[in-house]
């Protein structure tokens, strides 16, 4: 095959001129067949891989299981019909109620299509769960469209890319077992579809990790750390078993430059258009590490999140206590149907209830000073996070 030319030429900018053209019908044929062939050989074929032979990549930046029901699981695929029962048990702890996991799996009608908007908010814990067994129901429905990614490892795989449809193919296959009148689809579900690649690539992770809406801000500082550890030389850092938390192994990006040249890859691979933008997961690496848990388990906003990274420690834990009671406040008062619960900090109608609160407290009004002073907090911390995202928006 002749090579092109991609040299710009005067008045043909991207060199649409006369192309090169091959003399015969066989040239033709080798220069579409050939490259074909090529682009084929290249590509990893797909293949049925047992679920129990896959194993999670820790470092993973994305986090499909909340830190609460992880930090119980060693990490196993063998482990994992383990690790989905005692998740199950943490959202009817959350919920204080059982959970009907079935009616999501089956597509059966639940809680969420019968009741009006509003009557149940899930927690974090349950919110994460209802992910998966979407996801789950889906696969069950149409099957996987998209495979997983994983790479050979002393006689296993590691998963690169995947764990939410890995962990979806282990719910199916543990549901679905044949107990309880259930049907027995096991032998459906014990492999998935993955597509096998030398080595788990960091960037490669960071392309499908930025490419989905629901990477949070903990996420995405995790990213970072990992890619600014892998541009200065994965050797010169400590494992993440190391370290007593998972925070102080990505912190070790904390005081790291990026190499000459290598700005703008890092900037595609991030999803963002300015340094400005990353200097701020740098500053999240320092969150203590109950607000970087929970942060995460929480998927909290990356405005508050970078307000607390600012803040003393001790001031920080105290502000971070008021934003998981206001939200746990709101999302017990929506439960319980509450008609005096305050609604959302930002809206119309959260400013004319505190301002209605703050009319009507005095001495004596307990409940209507207990309103107005929550309110009060709420739309501080509210401010805060706004006042923060507008500076962020002058800085870009």
């Amino acid at each position: 095959m002749s090579k092109r030319s991609f040299r710009k030429q005067a008045g043909d900018p991207f060199n649409q001129g006369e192309p090169e053209t091959p003399n015969t019908w066989i040239d033709t044929s080798s220069q579409i067949f050939g490259d074909l062939a090529a682009v084929d050989a290249a590509t990893e074929r797909i293949q049925q891989i047992g679920i129990f032979d896959v194993i999670p990549d820790a470092q993973q930046p994305r986090r499909a299981v909340p830190s609460a029901v992880r930090q119980g699981w060693d990490g196993q695929a063998r482990s994992v019909p383990e690790l989905l029962q005692s998740w199950l048990n943490a959202v009817e702890d959350e919920r204080g109620m059982a959970f009907d996991l079935g009616a999501y799996l089956l597509e059966q009608e639940t809680e969420r299509s019968h009741e009006g908007i509003g009557a149940h908010t899930p927690g974090p814990v349950e919110q994460a769960l209802l992910t998966v067994a979407t996801l789950a129901a889906s696969i069950r429905r149409d099957g996987l469209t998209n495979p997983i990614t994983v790479a050979p490892v002393s006689g296993q795989y590691r998963l690169e890319t995947g764990e939410r449809r890995w962990l979806a193919y282990h719910l199916l296959h543990a549901w679905f077992d044949g107990s309880e009148g259930r049907p027995d689809e096991r032998k459906d579900w014990a492999k998935i579809p993955a597509r096998r690649v030398e080595a788990v690539d960091v960037w490669r992770q960071a392309s499908e990790n930025n490419a989905r809406a629901d990477l949070n801000a903990i996420s995405k500082a995790r990213q970072w750390a990992v890619l600014m550890m892998d541009l200065n030389g994965r050797a010169n850092f400590k494992p993440l078993t190391a370290f007593p938390s998972e925070r102080d192994y990505y912190a070790q990006a904390v005081d790291l430059r990026v190499p000459y040249g290598k700005g703008e890859q890092l900037l595609g691979a991030m999803g963002v258009g300015s340094r400005s933008a990353l200097a701020r997961y740098r500053a999240l690496l320092r969150l203590p590490d109950a607000i970087w848990t929970g942060g995460d388990d929480f998927n909290l906003p990356e405005e508050q999140l970078y307000a607390l990274a600012r803040l003393p420690e001790s001031e920080a834990l105290s502000r971070f206590e008021q934003i998981v009671a206001a939200q746990n406040n709101l999302a017990s008062s929506r439960k319980s149907g509450d008609a005096d619960a305050i609604s959302a900090p930002g809206t119309k109608r959260h400013f004319s209830q505190v301002a209605r609160y703050i009319r009507n407290a005095g001495h004596g009004k307990h409940r209507h000073n207990a309103q107005a002073l929550k309110g009060v907090r709420e739309l501080r911390i509210w401010l805060e996070e706004q006042e923060e995202r507008i500076r962020r928006f002058l800085e870009e």
